[in-house]
């Protein structure tokens, strides 16, 4: 098991470091989410967590194997395993990595726009996991929940870490996404299942789909959760073909929806735009059956604000600073955190 949680050996000898360049299964520590601000730190802890919810899902898919291996007993016996039971267990570490990675990428359909936490692609995973597989993906998703509890990742606006809390709650649109512009995405996105280039879609028929999705959105604003006041911009509309568990195609529509205010002239948020928006997954007839949204209102405002005034606390120009700089102070820290400038 030691060489399959080591990721990158040969790039870890390379860069003088000895060993793997990161051992994917540590010792959790459930503080370690909240107090690290560092971005590659934090997303090593996503990838960890993912990892543990793997291993977990693989230790699962054995256990028979090795029930028979060692008698009952669960202990391997000392020496060399058997061939046949070497390649079983390889067959089943491909097998439970493909299907975690097939999850991951699924979640991607299922987060919010903008403002993405560790929280939301949890709860993005189970709900796509499960709307897909439903009881065939029990284990892969208690394995993946508590391989985030154990890192301190708990999602906002979930009473409890169980399956169902944690699923995205089921939408409550009364309109249907437009017939003629769902018509032409999917006929769009068959072609290119079938090898079309999507850019044989004529750009007015691009501009006519998304004038209806804007449209529909304008009046469906407070049932997506956005503002009506504000302009809203259909940052893409794509269908998606998968296969579920009874072998059966199912065929949705993944549209986004984004906004965004101008806070230019309020120093308060440092040059960073206030942004909300909406992902919505809808069945091949039109029918809203999630919205996940990250709404533009007064507490999202808030915390950006609250940020911000963290960013100024490890800012040593800011007593000095006049006015330009205040306008623009956040957005050149956020440029500088990934740099790892910003303690």
């Amino acid at each position: 098991n030691s060489t399959l949680v080591s990721l990158a050996a040969q790039f870890g000898h390379a860069t003088g470091k000895g060993d793997a360049l990161r051992t994917a299964l540590d010792t959790p520590d459930p503080l370690l989410y909240g107090n690290t601000t560092e971005p590659h730190e934090r997303g090593s802890i996503l990838v960890a967590a993912v990892f543990d919810g793997f291993f977990a899902n693989y230790q699962h898919r054995i256990r028979d194997l090795i029930r028979i291996a060692s008698d009952g007993r669960g202990v391997l016996p000392v020496g060399d395993l058997h061939p046949d039971l070497v390649d079983r267990l390889a067959r089943e570490a491909a097998g439970a990595a493909q299907e975690v990675l097939t999850m991951c990428i699924r979640a991607f359909e299922y987060l919010p726009p903008v403002d993405v936490t560790f929280g939301d692609y949890l709860r993005a995973l189970i709900t796509a996991d499960y709307d897909l597989l439903a009881d065939d993906g029990v284990e892969q998703r208690r394995a993946m929940i508590e391989a985030f509890r154990r890192r301190g990742i708990f999602p906002e606006g979930a009473i409890s870490l169980s399956e169902s809390s944690l699923l995205w709650p089921a939408a409550a649109v009364s309109k249907f996404i437009p017939a003629q512009a769902l018509a032409e995405r999917l006929v769009s996105g068959a072609r290119t299942v079938h090898g079309t280039s999507r850019g044989a879609t004529e750009p007015a028929g691009e501009e006519a789909i998304y004038r209806r999705l804007r449209s529909w959105a304008k009046q469906s604003a407070s049932e997506l959760g956005l503002d009506p006041g504000d302009r809203i911009h259909v940052h893409g509309f794509h269908a998606t073909y998968r296969i579920n568990s009874s072998g059966q195609l199912v065929v949705e529509v993944v549209a986004q929806f984004l906004q965004k205010r101008d806070t230019s002239k309020d120093q308060r948020f440092g040059g960073i735009p206030f942004r909300g928006g909406a992902t919505v997954v809808a069945s091949a007839d039109g029918r809203v059956r999630f919205v996940i949204t990250k709404p533009m209102s007064d507490a999202r405002i808030e915390r950006q604000i609250d940020f911000v005034s963290r960013l100024d606390l490890n800012d040593p120009w800011l007593p000095w600073a006049g006015e330009p700089y205040m306008r623009s102070r956040a957005r050149r820290d956020f440029r500088s955190l990934h740099r790892g400038i910003v303690a």
